[in-house]
């Protein structure tokens, strides 16, 4: 069963400072008007704490947390117009002039960057996909929606949330939650870790560096890897646990096969194979957009050689290219 966070997100507007924001608040769900439970408030703190203490210039800053006048939880946020990175990766696909593949992937690089951050600070998003990363009017990235992101030493709050029996077993979004026998799966699984849906393990760095991988391989095929963005969710868990995702060669046989090779290496199917961390993971996608050596595709001398060969000959010339 599906368990949905009771949050929305409206515009607000500051009267002192004379500026837009965006507020999102804690409401009543469904015809019955439930209040939030106990798990969902704690999970709204949380988001707005988490969100609160990650001092980075793609994480959106938190300006202020209370009650309105309705005795509701809410907190305000730097309000981010423009795209999102699923509406980006359209436009390129489709081979808009404004959003060549390089582009693409300076913008999931300062996600892997926000990430890297965020890891350090000992939290993780759990929910990292493209609908969650936020291209605003200046070409600035932001990763939004910390919903479900969990501090690795905090108590896990997961499990002890109860079922909604009305909400409907459709799509998963960033808050949603997929009950199992064990508690609840948080995130979405066309972009979700395999042992973040099989629970084996309290999340960790390497589950968002696969998320990460998976937002590419949406870049360079033209859809997720277990299926469509959070439609069927049952039935993308379930292919997801069935086993390995299709092969992103088959899916894109003309893909980049140096950004093929860094997507492989971050959705290895064992934890153990992928990066160690965000910061390791965005030193290929950062070599691949200089044109030097991308360690998960080759290594040595002669890779050395060849790419600073290619540098000098494409030198002045126009490399971008375009996704899927």
């Amino acid at each position: 069963m599906f368990l949905r966070l009771l949050a929305e997100e409206v515009r607000a507007w500051d009267p002192a400072l004379e500026r837009g924001l965006a507020l999102k608040r804690l409401a009543p769900h469904g015809n019955a008007k439930r209040e939030p439970s106990a798990t969902q408030v704690r999970r709204f703190v949380d988001e707005a704490r988490v969100t609160g203490t990650l001092e980075h210039p793609s994480i959106v800053p938190v300006h202020h947390f209370g009650l309105d006048l309705r005795g509701r939880l809410y907190f305000t946020m730097q309000r981010v117009p423009g795209p999102t990175l699923a509406e980006v990766i359209e436009l390129c696909g489709r081979r808009d002039a404004m959003w060549t593949l390089p582009r693409v992937v300076r913008a999931l690089l300062a996600v892997c960057e926000a990430v890297a951050f965020a890891h350090d600070q000992g939290v993780i998003h759990r929910d990292i996909k493209p609908s969650n990363i936020k291209v605003g009017r200046l070409g600035e990235i932001y990763l939004l929606d910390w919903g479900v992101a969990r501090r690795l030493d905090a108590v896990d709050i997961d499990a002890a949330d109860t079922p909604t029996p009305d909400v409907e077993d459709g799509e998963l979004e960033r808050d949603d939650g997929l009950r199992t026998a064990s508690g609840v799966i948080v995130g979405t699984p066309a972009f979700m870790a395999p042992e973040q849906a099989l629970e084996m393990s309290p999340p960790y760095p390497r589950t968002d560096i696969y998320s990460l991988g998976a937002v590419l391989y949406r870049v360079l095929s033209g859809e997720p890897p277990h299926g469509s963005d959070g439609k069927d969710a049952s039935k993308t868990l379930e292919r997801l646990l069935e086993g390995p995702r299709p092969s992103l060669l088959e899916r894109a046989p003309h893909a980049d096969a140096e950004l093929v090779s860094i997507c492989e290496h971050a959705m290895a199917r064992a934890p153990s194979v992928r990066c160690a961390d965000a910061r390791d993971l965005a030193q290929d996608p950062h070599a691949w957009l200089d044109g030097r050596v991308v360690r998960a595709h080759a290594s040595g001398a002669l890779a050395e050689f060849g790419k600073w060969t290619r540098r000098k000959l494409l030198r002045g010339l126009d490399l971008s290219s375009d996704c899927a």
